[in-house]
């Protein structure tokens, strides 16, 4: 928190800079609220969710128990971490018993909290965030600037020289499209190279033990599609208390029993095509 406050602090010195932050997100906000106008019970829905979140944390450990337990009869394995360096040592092990040193990840807020891209690196895994605004800030070795759009401090321009330098693609390209273009091809390689995948989490269900995830880029899909696949998704208890469910695909060329697509046990990865 102390260094998010000291790069902001630096961040508003440059008050034409500021303004252009200020108007890119809030042409965002204005996107969202054209959107919020085609939902009349949007309140009603926002309320309703405010509720249900208020009352799972306050049964918070018995709701995990109870996914626990529902997971694992449905085939997950179950890891709990007392803080983030127990977490990340739980995630490495899975990882190392398994001979991963490539690994693509959808987006995660706690493995960003946990600082597990790091920890990996350090023992030899390469980490790749498959969200663009993830993957750019990735590039940058910094820290996301927006819970929801990692990159929205940066322009254009300085995207299209990371890009030129991360990439390859020409020199004083800038225009979005091109500079998305690029990067789906990049993280098209990344995707058929990856050993695992691992993922974040919407909700999870603690009646039936399996998990929602909401994504419109399929990329929590691609990332637990490697022949080497493993879902996790991680449940925060108290403030460092967290719990992680895994569980393995087949490896390729192994056959898989039919699971349904809620189930948390392991079934066969799909095919995704863009």
């Amino acid at each position: 928190m102390t260094e998010h406050a000291a790069r902001a602090a630096e961040f508003v010195k440059n008050d034409a800079r500021l303004h252009w932050h200020d108007q890119a997100v809030w042409f965002v906000r204005n996107k969202r609220d054209i959107a919020r106008s085609f939902v009349p019970e949007w309140e009603e829905l926002r309320s309703l969710g405010s509720q249900i979140k208020a009352h799972t944390l306050s049964r918070l450990a018995g709701y995990l128990e109870e996914f626990e337990r529902n997971a694992r009869a449905a085939g997950a394995a179950v890891h709990w971490a007392r803080d983030a360096d127990e977490h990340n040592r739980i995630v490495h092990g899975i990882l190392r018993e398994n001979g991963v040193t490539r690994l693509v990840k959808s987006k995660s807020m706690l493995t960003e909290e946990c600082h597990l891209n790091e920890y990996l690196e350090a023992h030899g895994v390469e980490v790749v965030d498959t969200d663009l605004g993830e993957r750019i800030v990735q590039f940058r070795r910094e820290p996301p600037s927006h819970i929801v759009m990692p990159a929205i401090h940066l322009k254009k321009e300085e995207i299209g020289e990371l890009f030129h330098d991360k990439l390859g693609t020409p020199r004083g390209l800038a225009d979005p499209k091109q500079l998305a273009e690029a990067a789906r091809a990049h993280l098209r390689e990344k995707f058929l190279a990856a050993q695992a995948g691992l993922t974040g989490v919407n909700f999870a269900i603690a009646s039936t033990g399996t998990r929602a995830m909401r994504t419109w880029a399929l990329r929590c899909r691609r990332s637990t599609s490697p022949a080497w696949a493993w879902r996790s998704w991680f449940l925060r208890r108290g403030s460092w208390r967290s719990s992680s469910g895994c569980s393995r695909a087949a490896p390729r060329g192994s056959r898989s029993p039919h699971i349904p697509r809620t189930s948390t046990a392991p079934a066969p990865a799909p095919r995704c095509t863009s």
